[in-house]
C-alpha cells in the first residue's frame, strides 16, 4: 500500500526573502501572486531534481494486512496510531522502497502507520530556488526560439551540492 502525505509542507522560503533577492520593496504587493507561483514552481522543480523532499514531512497509510507500505524515501521515525491516538514508536526495516514496521510478537491495536521523512532544506537549495525565481521573474516568456534559455547558471550546481548529502 502506498503511503500518502499527511499535510502540505511548510516551505521555509519566504516572500520577503524573494523580494529582497529581486530588490523589490517588501511593501510592494503588486506581484505577490506571481512570486508565490514562481516560489511553488521552484519548490516542485527542486524536489523533482533531487528526488527527495525539501522539507520534513509525514506520510500516513491505513493498516495493511501484510504490514508493508510503499514509501519513496527512507523515514527517520515510524509510529503506530489507533484512531489518531499514538500507540507507540516502532523500529522498522526499509528496503527497496518498502517500509516494514518491526512489530512485537503481540502487536498492539493500531489502524494507521505514520512515517516521518527528514527534508533536505539547506542554503544551497534556497539559493538555487532564488536563482530560478529571479530568472523566471525577469524573463517571463520566450519571444522566439532563438532566445530560449535553460536554467540560470549555478542552479544545477547548487542542487547537486545539496544532493551530495544524500550519499
Amino acid at each position: 500500500m502506498r503511503m500518502s502525505r499527511d499535510t502540505k509542507s511548510l516551505d521555509s522560503l519566504s516572500l520577503d526573502l524573494i523580494k529582497n533577492h529581486l530588490q523589490i520593496l517588501t511593501s510592494d504587493t503588486q506581484d505577490d501572486t506571481l512570486l508565490t507561483h514562481l516560489k511553488n514552481a521552484s519548490f516542485d522543480y527542486a524536489e523533482k531534481y533531487l528526488h527527495h523532499p525539501i522539507t520534513s514531512e509525514s506520510y500516513l497509510a491505513p493498516i495493511d494486512e501484510n504490514n508493508t507500505y510503499e514509501l519513496i524515501h527512507k523515514p527517520t521515525n515510524v509510529y503506530l496510531y489507533d484512531n489518531e491516538t499514538l500507540v507507540e514508536e516502532v523500529d522498522f526495516i526499509y528496503k527497496n522502497r518498502q517500509l516494514i514496521p518491526n512489530l512485537p510478537t503481540t502487536p498492539p491495536t493500531f489502524n494507521t502507520v505514520k512515517a516521518d521523512v527528514q527534508g533536505l532544506d539547506d542554503n544551497s537549495i534556497t539559493q538555487a530556488r532564488l536563482l530560478m525565481i529571479g530568472s523566471h521573474y525577469a524573463v517571463r516568456e520566450n519571444e522566439n526560439y532563438s532566445n530560449q534559455r535553460e536554467m540560470p547558471l549555478g542552479v544545477h550546481r547548487l542542487l547537486d551540492l545539496a544532493q551530495m548529502s544524500l550519499l
